[in-house]
């Protein structure tokens, strides 16, 4: 009997699996994977692509470690499929027990085998796990995505073996760095790295080192570091940030898309009065409800099509009078969306020909894949 084409065979796969967010999607991959030896190939090479979201917490840690126990085991074949790999350690874990350690010199041999990674994320709410950067040495491959979240109190350690990391990497599009790397070691060397960039997620202190010069930038989140235990003073970044807003002025103008949280203790949000006209070209901005009131900083904005405003702690939910006054201030404005207090979506459009409002609710995934159409953060 001939053999299919491979290309049959994969689509067979991709469609007995089609959803990655169906709870039950690995399982159907392994089954598909350890029953038919013509899908077993396709079936693997599925499977091992995505990672997952790893965990260390105590129900998770099995699985994790097998995963990449199974990596290291298979270095020439199912190391090479991994294109995405997510890990998380949590924050009950104990930073220098030898289980710890043990994970982490596990994890640093799957990273060496694993050459065909594209989207690398590491997220460590283990205060004190200085160990973590030494995974990154001994990797081969050549990300486009690299997301990395930790304590700022873990910042200042293995600065070598970050910026050894960073330079090595030149192909990186889309990047999100909390705590991985002091400002001042970025300084002396932002102009040479990273010449592809596409999309940043920092804090705001971070982006006056990154931003500057860089052109192909049209995606910019603003988000607060980890809450440390002893966090350093911080200086309200509401006015002080831009400290200088000439010095990004430029690489402001390109921005699309925007998104930035409502104000705390740790990081205060921009004012957007301050940076509003220097954002000419953004189309969508993501924000605090509380920005819904500045028309003026608003209608600033030439470009703006859609507003975002993301439930908040405390915010109060924008009223349809306050929403029907944006729509008129901003003529290029096409909708608001707002999440409620209970978490639904809802679209807010305005006629002007007819002065009538609508509001419809949205479906969770449809406003997170409308989301990623215009946050090229997220379409990796």
């Amino acid at each position: 009997m001939p053999a299919l084409p491979l290309e049959l065979v994969r689509q067979i796969v991709e469609d007995v699996v089609d959803d990655v967010n169906d709870p039950v999607y690995y399982r159907h991959l392994s089954v598909v994977s350890l029953t038919s030896r013509l899908l077993r190939h396709e079936a693997q090479r599925i499977l091992f692509r995505d990672s997952g979201d790893l965990l260390t917490t105590s129900a998770a840690l099995k699985k994790t470690t097998m995963f990449l126990d199974i990596i290291i085991s298979s270095p020439e074949r199912l190391a090479l499929y991994v294109k995405f790999f997510d890990i998380v350690f949590d924050e009950w874990l104990c930073p220098e027990s030898d289980e710890t350690t043990a994970l982490v010199q596990k994890l640093a041999k799957a990273l060496g085998a694993m050459r065909n990674v594209k989207s690398l994320e590491i997220v460590s709410r283990t205060i004190g796990l200085r160990s973590l950067p030494t995974i990154l040495p001994d990797t081969y491959f050549k990300l486009t995505s690299f997301r990395w979240s930790s304590h700022s109190n873990d910042m200042s350690e293995s600065t070598d073996v970050k910026v050894d990391f960073l330079r090595r990497q030149d192909k990186i599009e889309h990047m999100k760095i909390l705590g991985f790397i002091d400002v001042n070691a970025l300084k002396s060397m932002s102009a040479d790295i990273l010449p592809y960039l596409r999309s940043l997620c920092l804090t705001y202190s971070v982006t006056e080192t990154l931003l500057p010069g860089r052109e192909n930038i049209t995606s910019l989140r603003w988000v607060a570091p980890f809450v440390d235990p002893t966090p350093p003073p911080h200086p309200n970044l509401d006015a002080e940030f831009p400290s200088d807003p000439e010095t990004i002025s430029r690489e402001l103008s390109r921005i699309k898309y925007l998104s930035y949280g409502a104000t705390n203790s740790t990081a205060p949000a921009p004012s957007i009065q301050r940076i509003a006209p220097f954002l000419t070209g953004l189309v969508c901005l993501e924000t605090c409800r509380g920005d819904v009131k500045e028309l003026e900083a608003l209608s600033q904005l030439p470009r703006l099509e859609v507003l975002v405003l993301p439930k908040e702690a405390g915010g109060l939910m924008p009223t349809m009078h306050e929403m029907i006054k944006v729509a008129t201030s901003c003529k290029k404005l096409e909708q608001i969306d707002f999440e409620d207090d209970n978490g639904r979506i809802h679209s807010f459009e305005y006629c002007h020909s007819s002065k009538t409002p609508q509001i419809n609710t949205l479906e969770e995934s449809e406003w997170y894949l409308w989301i990623n159409d215009h946050d090229e953060f997220d379409d990796d």
